[in-house]
């Protein structure tokens, strides 16, 4: 077996970019598919992106158009995810797009890299930047055999891998049925109370009927909302290995904060805006790419702050308790209301704030409120603790497929 550095194996390893998001001009619902890590996150193959950029936006990052079955390679964030591409599509500047020489089948290279994720780990523990970059993977070594060898080895392993991701794709589909009977649940007890009764119409659209005991909250009068604005972007160039703490929608772990994954910024950078400093108890929720996600702020340090994407929610009256609204909003009602108030708006999916304060939800007293809260944690306990034991499963078995792709493409296993 001979080992080679992938610099010597391709014709081309680049990066992409991001088009300026505040210009409309620059994204389209029907325009060219552009890659995100989130694109790569659930799937090897990528048949489809969440969002699409027009070419205004491909001229103005100068963005190249890659072919189905380019191998997709991510270098910041989530290190060294690999995957597929399965359409043309451009990607941004947290991704590697490779093009290999002839003599290097595209799928080997896609189950080479793979095989090879402990090093890029290694790579980024010895870095201050916590991120790979293009020169870097370049000099990763991958088994190198002739074409013959490595189809051999590929076809080997599409069967194998594909028993394996069926097996995952079920206990995928078993979370997904239960995690929808845990909103149901959800639903009805923030709409009817612990015991169901004393029902009639709210006559609001997304709330329908619910107990005619409780009032109706809005955001704007119980809560104050803030976010990062335009020109206090942060890059990567901004984090530090220490200083205040910075929160990204990537930091959302449980329904609370992993403050071991945060990133850190400087003092002038914490100091730029107040209004987006996190207490303990605050509640956060990501309003832009995969919308909707909640954490209550745990065990907060004394300086914390928020990256873009995410919007803080701090109570301005007694009248809401912030545990029952993080149920509200991980109800039917707060996703009917946001289909409903995205009506005749923009097609990027975005929570907007000038919006979200006209969010009406069935507000109990507090008495009832912390009832509700009380049954529900129990019951999602639970809930979440069979999720949890069918997630292990699945890891179980990603861990199965590593040591089955790294087996045969060292060839610690014979391939028939």
């Amino acid at each position: 077996m001979i080992e080679t550095k992938l610099k010597f194996l391709t014709l081309a390893i680049q990066s992409g970019g991001t088009p300026t998001s505040d210009n409309p001009l620059n994204y389209s619902e029907d325009g060219i598919p552009w890659v995100a890590i989130g694109d790569m996150s659930t799937k090897a193959e990528v048949y489809d992106t969440e969002k699409k950029i027009t070419e205004v936006g491909r001229k103005e990052k100068n963005l190249n158009i890659y072919p189905s079955n380019t191998v997709l390679y991510s270098i910041y964030a989530t290190i060294g995810k690999v995957s597929m591409l399965k359409i043309p599509a451009t990607v941004n500047q947290a991704i590697l797009a490779i093009k290999p020489h002839k003599e290097l089948d595209n799928k080997f290279l896609y189950y080479a890299l793979n095989s090879i994720e402990y090093r890029a780990l290694e790579e980024v523990s010895t870095s201050t930047q916590s991120n790979l970059n293009t020169d870097k993977v370049k000099n990763f070594k991958i088994p190198f055999y002739p074409i013959e060898d490595q189809i051999k080895i590929t076809d080997y392993l599409d069967k194998k891998i594909a028993t394996i991701d069926s097996i995952i794709e079920n206990l995928e589909n078993q979370i997904k049925e239960i995690s929808e009977m845990e909103v149901n649940l959800i639903t009805e007890k923030i709409k009817y109370g612990v015991d169901i009764s004393n029902i009639s119409d709210s006559r609001i659209t997304w709330i329908g009927k619910m107990n005619h005991t409780f009032d109706i909250g809005m955001i704007k009068y119980d809560f104050s909302l803030h976010g990062r604005i335009g020109w206090q972007g942060l890059t990567t160039n901004d984090y530090k290995e220490e200083g205040p703490y910075l929160i990204t929608g990537t930091d959302f772990d449980n329904g609370g904060v992993n403050w071991n994954t945060c990133v850190h910024i400087s003092e002038q950078r914490y100091m730029e805006d107040a209004n987006i400093h996190v207490k303990e108890n605050d509640l956060l929720i990501t309003k832009d790419g995969t919308i909707g996600k909640l954490a209550i702020a745990k065990n907060c340090p004394e300086k914390v702050s928020l990256n873009s994407g995410i919007m803080l929610i701090k109570p301005k009256t007694q009248k809401c308790d912030t545990t029952y609204l993080r149920y509200v909003l991980s109800s039917h009602v707060f996703w009917d209301w946001y289909d409903f108030s995205q009506k005749g708006y923009s097609t990027i999916r975005h929570l907007y704030q000038e919006q979200f304060y006209y969010f009406k939800y069935p507000l109990p007293t507090l008495k009832q409120q912390i009832e509700i809260v009380k049954y529900l944690n129990e019951k999602c306990t639970k809930i979440q603790s069979l999720i949890q034991i069918k997630k292990d499963k699945i890891e179980e078995y990603k861990k199965l497929k590593r040591t089955i792709i790294y087996e045969c493409v060292f060839r610690k296993k014979e391939v028939c």
